[in-house]
């Protein structure tokens, strides 16, 4: 019983850890790419919100190309609807793959996003009240 309720405490602890916030990752409540890439996403907003879909999903280096599935061939990308983070060189890590509900997209303004050093923060959830 006490190996059995081991194994479970290690395994939590492992799954956990992985969850765990780093010091490379800007901010848990903003995508995070960089700042031609964010310009690129909302100038083609409409593009992405024209399939009528409920969610947004959005291939960061294949924009303006609305596909969800752009760029899934090069297995560099995870669809399950959280960004694979790469690092930009400088600590900060960017995010492949961004998503939101239509309503949060559609409420994604320049003025919501952060720049700073060439890197963007996108919020993961805005608010507009339409």
């Amino acid at each position: 019983m006490h190996r059995i309720l081991n194994c479970r405490v290690k395994a939590l602890s492992l799954f956990l850890s992985a969850f765990a916030v780093t010091p490379a990752i800007a901010e848990d409540d903003a995508w995070v790419v960089s700042a031609e890439q964010a310009s690129c996403i909302l100038e083609h907003s409409t593009a992405y919100t024209a399939s009528g879909s409920p969610v947004i999903i959005i291939h960061v280096a294949s924009c303006p190309n609305p596909d969800p599935f752009a760029g899934a061939t090069g297995s560099k990308s995870n669809y399950g609807g959280v960004g694979k983070i790469r690092s930009t060189g400088n600590k900060t890590r960017l995010d492949d793959v961004i998503t939101f509900t239509a309503e949060q997209f559609k409420c994604l303004t320049a003025d919501g996003v952060r720049v700073e050093d060439g890197i963007a923060y996108i919020p993961k959830s805005s608010a507009c009240g339409r």
